[in-house]
């Protein structure tokens, strides 16, 4: 089959870099630079060589899915029953509104409200809080122990911290995983969305994942990012990573792209999204709850929100 050999190969570094690898890995066997330059003529490779670039890159900790380079389709995600919704829009609320707010968000069926800086938010709002809290805390040590402290007596039901881990510290990512792990709480983490990742920060987020972080969402930070460069990166990511990390995206609407990014980023394999009712936060829940709803057999994610509950909480959001 037609493939994209020159994507497949840059994504293991390049003619050079691949054909060393493959030299360390298969010394009975290496393949030269020139049988390299030969597969990305042709467009195809031997099934053979296929089966050992798999093998490599699970010795070198990421995923690896031939079909994910076929030419004239796109990369189709593995079905799933259920998307990862989270909400953010809550930590700009007004204060008056927040028990209205939180009950109207409790009826929608999120996988998690986001409170807010756990150094800062309001510890009422989580006796107020059904649907399990998430508070973002800085990568330090000290700042995880003292956010853990707000979820005394909240130990248990998807409670989570995420941690902002820019830049990705493999040691002190560490540290605040396992100080997390023996607190009970359960870690996910946040990252700028980068078009490279040097290799020590892939190092340090593999070890994060490893070590429990049930997630790793990309946060535009409100740059102008089109839906091609959102599913390129989370492509190339997911390959590092392997398929068994959950990816998630927040996609800022200061520029209108919400709606176009968080599609991209479903289609490359995103299964977390930061959601908002409405606001520059990241993707519009409403316009997204519809589009997938008509387009589902193109996105096979599901939201399990409630169109009555959806319409009440925005309705809430809007005063």
């Amino acid at each position: 089959m037609p493939l994209a050999i020159e994507q497949l190969i840059a994504d293991f570094g390049g003619v050079a870099r691949l054909a060393t690898l493959l030299a360390e890995h298969f010394p009975a066997e290496p393949v030269s630079r020139g049988a390299i330059y030969k597969w990305r003529e042709r467009g195809s490779l031997p099934l053979a060589q296929a089966e050992r670039l798999r093998v490599l890159a699970q010795r070198l900790g990421r995923g690896f899915e031939l079909s994910d380079y076929q030419r004239g389709q796109a990369a189709s995600p593995a079905p799933v029953t259920a998307l990862r919704v989270l909400d953010v829009s809550l930590a700009q609320a007004p204060a008056g509104v927040h028990a209205s707010w939180l009950a109207a968000l409790d009826a929608l069926g999120l996988t998690g409200v986001c409170l807010g800086d756990a150094l800062g938010a309001p510890r009422a709002l989580l006796a107020h809080c059904h649907t399990p809290p998430w508070l973002e805390a800085p990568t330090q040590e000290m700042a995880v122990w003292l956010a853990a402290q707000a979820f005394a007596g909240r130990r248990q039901g998807g409670v989570r911290l995420c941690l902002d881990a820019h830049p990705p510290d493999a040691d002190e990512l560490r540290r605040c995983l396992r100080l997390l792990d023996a607190l009970g709480l359960r870690a996910a983490l946040r990252l700028p969305v980068r078009a490279e990742w040097p290799a020590d920060w892939l190092h340090a987020l593999r070890q994060a994942t490893a070590l429990g972080a049930d997630s790793l969402t990309l946060d535009d930070a409100g740059l102008h990012w089109v839906p091609e460069q959102w599913a390129e990166t989370l492509r190339r990511l997911r390959a590092r990573l392997g398929s068994e990390v959950c990816l998630g995206a927040r996609c800022h609407n200061r520029h209108g792209l919400a709606l176009a990014n968080a599609l991209a980023a479903l289609s490359a394999g995103a299964r977390q999204l930061d959601g908002a009712l409405s606001g520059e936060h990241a993707a519009p829940l409403p316009a997204l709850a519809a589009t997938l709803d008509i387009h589902a057999a193109r996105y096979p994610v599901r939201l399990s929100m409630p169109a009555q509950a959806l319409a009440r909480a925005q309705a809430l959001h809007m005063h």
